[in-house]
């Protein structure tokens, strides 16, 4: 199942603790991540609804449409074995860059893009309602590279999830 969010990608930001007290009360997300999280949960969740939840339902099912989980026991089938996840961030290009993979000084962490992008998906009210969890994940592939060289082309992220059956 492949999808591409128009979105720039962005960083999830290291949770901050606040107390005056110097005891741990709260936690803190990054103001820009929280906002660009908000977005992107609503950009996805519209995705889900315009494409009758097919990614849902390809996440929740089998080939042979068997849940991935035993409702009664909520035990993992023996057919189901997670998610294979390929994530591509597709940056702006920093001006005057012509590399195809640019290092400059603000080039953010390829962990910090993923994150931000599975979270995003994994904390989903969608998917918390059907019980799918970033803990099924498998396999793990993904890139970030930026605009190609004289085009048009605009920053993205590029989804595709694969169950491994």
């Amino acid at each position: 199942m492949k999808f591409t969010v128009p979105m720039e990608p962005h960083t999830a930001g290291r949770p901050r603790f606040s107390d005056k007290t110097g005891r741990v009360t709260r936690t803190v997300m990054d103001q820009g991540y929280r906002k660009w999280r908000e977005r992107f949960q609503e950009w996805f969740e519209n995705y889900l609804t315009k494409h009758n939840n097919d990614l849902l339902n390809y996440m929740t099912a089998t080939a042979d449409g068997l849940p991935v989980r035993n409702e009664e026991t909520g035990q993992i089938i023996d057919a189901f074995n997670g998610y294979l996840v390929r994530i591509i961030c597709v940056l702006k290009r920093p001006k005057g860059s012509r590399r195809a993979f640019p290092f400059a000084s603000n080039t953010p962490d390829i962990d910090n893009l993923y994150k931000a992008v599975s979270d995003g998906m994994f904390e989903s009210k969608p998917f918390k309602y059907v019980g799918i969890n970033d803990r099924w994940i498998q396999t793990l592939q993904c890139m970030k590279r930026y605009t190609m060289l004289g085009t048009d082309e605009k920053p993205h992220i590029e989804v595709e999830i694969l169950r491994i059956e």
